[in-house]
Parts: C-alpha cells; structure tokens; sequence
C-alpha cells in the first residue's frame, strides 16, 4: 500500500489495512508493526488539533508519517 501511494500516517494505513482484511488490528498493533519492520521509515508527525464536544476536552493528535526505505 505504501509502494503505491507514497507516504501515508499511520491512521491512513489503519482504514486501509482494516477494509482489506477480515481480521482488522488496532493502532497499537499496526505501530508496533511498523516501527519494528526494517521495511518501513517513519518520516515525520502530523499535528491535529481535536475540537471538544461537551463530554471530551479538546486534544492533540500526532500520529506518524511512514514510507518505504529504499
């Protein structure tokens, strides 16, 4: 998936992996993955900021940019 589409966070890959496959995985799982796999590089962060909604206070989001190594 990352050969094809280049760089992609870690959400990306999440939503793409899981409509893919019958048995899904958690962020968790997929960061593991990729953060052990000399396949792939983590090549940056991407901020968002969450707005509240009453019941939750608003948050930061950084989740990782990931890319193939060459």
């Amino acid at each position: 998936m990352l050969e094809t589409n280049g760089e992609m966070n870690t959400s990306q890959i999440l939503e793409g992996y899981n409509s893919r496959y019958k048995r899904g995985c958690t962020m968790n799982e997929l960061a593991s993955i990729l953060g052990r796999t000399k396949h792939f590089i983590q090549v940056g962060f991407i901020e968002e900021y969450v707005k509240g909604d009453g019941v939750r206070l608003p948050a930061r989001v950084r989740l990782a940019v990931w890319s193939v190594k060459e």
